[in-house]
C-alpha cells in the first residue's frame, strides 16, 4: 500500500501524548485555517489533553528538526455493515515547509501500524473535494474511493436556524466558494412576517440583481429586501408576507457551504460548522456537481 521514501535527516513520527496537546492544538488551528473552516475552539488544547488521557483520540505529531510541523489523528470505530472495526484517520495535515517531502507516507504508516495492532479490517478517510494535491496523493496509495456526501448536523444550532424566504426554496445543494464574499453589514435588517415597512428605491448597481428593495423597519437600519415577500401600499409603507433576514454570509474561495435556498442572484448558504449561514452571491458559488463534471472532463483529457 505504501512506497516510501527515506526520510529527510531531522525527521521523526511520534505518538503524542497528553503534554504534546499545545503543539497538536496549534497545528490543528493550522489545519482549520488551511480548510478554510470555523477557528478551533480557545480551549482546543485542554480538549485535546482530556481526550487523549482518555484514549479516545489518537494522535501522532511530526517532528523536523525537533520541530512539530505535521499531526494525523484516529479514532476507533466501528462498521456495521462490515460488522468488524476500523480505524478512522481523522486528521492528517503538514506545515508547507514538510510538504513534498514524502512525509505524509510516513505519518499514515503510523495510523495503518495502529490499526493493525488493534485488530481493524480497515482504515478510511476523507478529504475535501477541492484538495487536488490530497486527492493525488491518496489515490497513489491504492485505497478505493468512494463517492459519498458528509453531513454534519449542528444540534446547538438547531433552535435558532433562521427562517428564509418560502419563495426560495430548494432543494439543497452542495457549493464550493470560487470568489471570496464579505459581508458588510453588521447589523442586517430582520423582521417577521406583518412587520411594517418603509420602502424606498429598487437596487440599481451593475451586478444586475433584479428585485431587490431597500426598506427601513422601526429601530433597525435600512437594508434589501426582496420585493417577493413584502405587500407594497401606494404610500410608500409595506407589509412582511414572511419572515427575513438581509444577513450576508463571509465566505472565503475554497469553502464548501450548502445552500437552501436561493433568491434574486443570491443562495441562503450554511457553513460545514452548522453555526454561520446568511445570502452569498450566486456568481461567488459554484455548484459541486457542476465542479465535479469539469475536474473529470479535465482528467480525461489528460488520459
Amino acid at each position: 500500500m505504501l512506497n516510501r521514501r527515506q526520510p529527510p535527516a531531522g525527521w521523526a513520527v511520534r505518538p503524542a501524548s497528553v503534554a504534546d496537546a499545545p503543539a497538536l492544538a496549534r497545528l490543528c488551528a493550522a489545519h482549520a485555517a488551511y480548510e478554510r473552516l470555523s477557528p478551533t475552539p480557545a480551549d482546543h488544547a485542554e480538549r485535546l489533553a482530556d481526550a487523549l488521557d482518555a484514549g479516545r483520540l489518537r494522535a501522532w505529531l511530526g517532528w523536523l528538526d525537533d520541530e512539530a510541523v505535521g499531526y494525523a489523528s484516529a479514532t476507533l470505530d466501528f462498521s456495521t455493515l462490515g460488522g468488524a472495526p476500523f480505524l478512522h484517520l481523522d486528521c492528517l495535515y503538514l506545515e508547507p515547509v514538510a510538504r513534498g517531502l514524502s512525509l505524509g507516507s510516513e505519518m499514515l504508516a503510523a495510523a495503518v501500524d495502529l490499526a493493525r495492532a488493534l485488530g481493524c479490517a480497515e482504515l478510511q478517510w476523507q478529504t475535501p473535494v477541492w484538495n487536488a494535491d490530497a486527492i493525488r496523493f491518496y489515490d497513489r496509495l491504492g485505497p478505493i474511493r468512494q463517492e459519498k456526501y458528509r453531513y454534519t448536523l449542528a444540534l446547538k444550532h438547531l433552535a435558532n436556524k433562521t427562517v428564509v424566504p418560502k419563495e426560495s426554496k430548494m432543494e439543497a445543494k452542495q457549493y464550493l466558494v470560487i470568489q471570496d464574499h464579505t459581508s458588510e453589514f453588521p447589523k442586517p435588517i430582520t423582521f417577521k412576517k406583518g412587520a411594517p415597512l418603509t420602502v424606498g428605491e429598487k437596487y440599481n448597481g451593475p451586478e444586475g440583481w433584479e428585485n431587490w428593495i431597500f426598506c427601513e423597519s422601526l429601530g433597525q437600519e435600512g437594508g434589501w429586501v426582496p420585493i417577493q415577500i413584502i405587500e407594497i401600499s401606494a404610500d410608500n409603507t409595506a407589509r412582511a408576507r414572511e419572515d427575513y433576514t438581509a444577513r450576508e454570509l463571509t465566505v472565503r474561495e475554497g469553502e464548501l457551504v450548502v445552500g437552501a435556498e436561493i433568491l434574486n442572484g443570491w443562495v441562503w448558504c450554511e457553513k460545514s460548522s452548522g453555526f454561520e449561514s446568511g445570502w452569498v452571491p450566486l456568481d461567488n458559488l459554484q455548484e459541486m456537481q457542476q465542479w465535479r463534471h469539469q475536474m473529470d472532463n479535465r482528467t480525461n483529457d489528460t488520459v
